[in-house]
């Protein structure tokens, strides 16, 4: 089924279409005649696919619902697949990676990442990093800097998922470390106090 807007968006479209010069004006003239003498059959078609569409959404909202009611037996079930199939994914990994360039893949990877742990676009990080001015939340550390390739990490709440802000790797993994070690803090504190 076609949402309001899409169908504003369509209706905006053909508007625009009708209005273009006369080089056009015959193959839509040749259209509206194939369009009214086939009219029937279209809207059978378009009928057919939403159905189609609707029985794949239900399919899918039934089948996501199942998945998260027995969580736990499919993490276990698609890790015994994992690794009764270990060598069969790598060859597919490996097919897969050869169709792309090393940078391709790495944004590939890092979109991805982003997606599926943080629940963000790049695009989302571009504006947290732009508001940001460039820098770590925590230090002054730019972008670019510091840590593997000069990325920022993005910090989250571990319990929540929540992300708090860009952080350097040094400053992300202290906030680790404060996060899920009580008393961490205290304790770097007391080891660098203590006579060498």
């Amino acid at each position: 089924m076609l949402t309001d807007e899409e169908k504003a968006k369509r209706a905006a479209y053909m508007r625009e279409y009708n209005q273009r010069p006369e080089a056009h004006r015959k193959k839509l003239l040749k259209d509206r005649a194939y369009r009214q003498n086939n009219l029937e059959r279209m809207r059978e078609y378009d009928r057919r696919r939403d159905e189609l569409q609707a029985r794949k959404a239900a399919k899918y909202a039934s089948q996501k619902a199942c998945r998260e009611t027995n969580r736990e037996e499919y993490l276990d079930y698609s890790k015994q697949y994992y690794i009764a199939n270990r060598d069969r994914h790598k060859a597919n990994t490996a097919k897969r990676r050869n169709q792309f360039t090393k940078e391709e893949w790495s944004d590939l990877q890092r979109r991805y990442g982003m997606k599926h742990r943080h629940g963000i676009t790049p695009e989302q990080f571009d504006e947290m990093l732009i508001a940001q001015d460039g820098k770590c939340a925590l230090c002054p550390a730019e972008y670019g800097e510091v840590g593997k390739a000069g990325r920022f990490h993005i910090d989250h709440d571990h319990v929540t998922g929540k992300v708090r802000g860009l952080l350097c790797m040094f400053c992300n993994h202290a906030i680790e470390r404060l996060d899920n070690h009580d008393g961490w803090a205290d304790r770097a504190q007391a080891y660098l106090r203590r006579p060498r």
